[in-house]
């Protein structure tokens, strides 16, 4: 069994999908209400070009500054020694900034393992939805996890508790998609297709207390702020035989799971279930701090959804949290009052994620049409 499917994505509301790089000071300037990333080799440029009266420029540098005399000289070649640019929506202008990923020649982009990342939570979410055995499996396991974290903490040792909260999360990952040492989601692949109408902006993201509305930190970072992104997902079951088939019962298996799962009208409702609970719930959570939240409902039909990718969007425990409440209120309430003591705050009450420019809204929200394609 094979087909593939057509995924449209369109950017509502400002996005940051972090490369895990924390970009420096010296690493950039602002000049004329515009941001430019310098070049790696930007100062071997300057050095082959202004050998003197750089002592105290370099002195300033290795303290993780720019002095005016080298900030004018970037200033100059800007274009030249810039990879990148765009312009800025915020007065702050100094600090570290959380750069967003990026392809080969360096133009922002939503990463396709980012909507492969989605379609497995929301798999995730839609197979122990209406397996009740496996829900009960995942229950069991997360009471149990409760345990040793609270053994942990009492003992001070935080370091493991963290361990066991996040082990615990890939372990019903692996009763949902894991028949052996094989991933079913190996028959999924999907790949980016085309870029339009993008819009980078560099502002601030902003995260406040959900309860009191105080800011509790900013930080400047890289935001897609407008734009559209096209890809192709490709499901092709019957081409990876991971599994020795001399071991007929255990391939059977594996082949009966994945095409039980990957079906497209099961991925289809999938999606679509784990995007309109998902976004009752953040609707409700954000109602208070962004009155327009509502207006995403018209997203929302036969073929196409709201999701929320990137800071802010902590899928996977929020899919924990959506069944556990649905199904296991008092082990949620467990859950919540570990985790808080874990985290030293009120876990998932505390803080929301947004982007702080001209207008502020929360992160990561899109809108996404479906189609098979023939």
């Amino acid at each position: 069994m094979s087909y593939k499917f057509s995924l449209k994505l369109n950017i509502l509301t400002p996005t940051i999908i972090a490369n895990g790089n924390i970009i420096s000071p010296i690493e950039y300037i602002i000049v004329n209400k515009r941001y430019y990333r310098m070049s790696e080799k930007v100062y071997e440029k300057i050095l082959d070009k202004y050998s003197t009266n750089l002592n105290r420029s370099i002195y300033q540098l290795l303290n993780g500054k720019i002095d005016p005399y080298i900030f004018n000289i970037l200033k100059k070649h800007a274009k030249e020694y810039s990879i990148y640019s765009m312009p800025i929506d915020t007065s702050k202008t100094e600090g570290t900034i959380i750069e967003h990923f990026k392809n080969y020649n360096y133009t922002t982009i939503i990463p396709s393992s980012t909507i492969k990342g989605f379609i497995r939570t929301s798999l995730l979410y839609y197979m122990l939805k209406k397996n009740v055995n496996l829900l009960i499996k995942a229950c069991n396991r997360i009471e149990e996890t409760l345990s040793e974290i609270n053994t942990s903490l009492l003992l001070g040792n935080f370091y493991r508790a963290r361990r066991e909260a996040k082990r615990v999360s890939e372990e019903i990952e692996k009763m949902v998609f894991r028949v052996g040492n094989a991933d079913i989601l190996k028959n999924l692949r999907i790949f980016l297709n085309k870029v339009n109408n993008l819009e980078n902006v560099l502002s601030e993201l902003k995260v406040i207390n959900r309860n009191n509305k105080q800011t509790i930190s900013q930080q400047l970072a890289e935001f897609i702020r407008k734009g559209s992104f096209e890809y192709i997902a490709l499901v092709n079951i019957d081409k990876y035989k991971i599994y020795n088939e001399d071991d007929i019962e255990q391939y059977n298996l594996y082949i009966e799971k994945t095409r039980k799962m990957l079906d497209k009208d099961t991925l289809f409702d999938a999606l679509k279930t784990y995007s309109r609970d998902i976004f009752d719930y953040e609707k409700d959570l954000l109602k208070e701090i962004y009155n327009n939240v509502d207006n995403f409902e018209r997203f929302f039909n036969k073929r196409s959804f709201v999701i929320r990718i990137g800071f802010g969007s902590g899928h996977l425990w929020k899919t924990i949290i959506l069944l556990l409440i649905k199904n296991n209120k008092s082990l949620y309430d467990k859950l919540k009052d570990t985790m808080s003591k874990l985290y030293g705050r009120t876990w998932n009450l505390i803080s929301v994620k947004l982007y702080s420019g001209s207008i502020e809204v929360p992160l990561g929200f899109s809108s996404i049409f479906i189609e098979e394609v023939v």
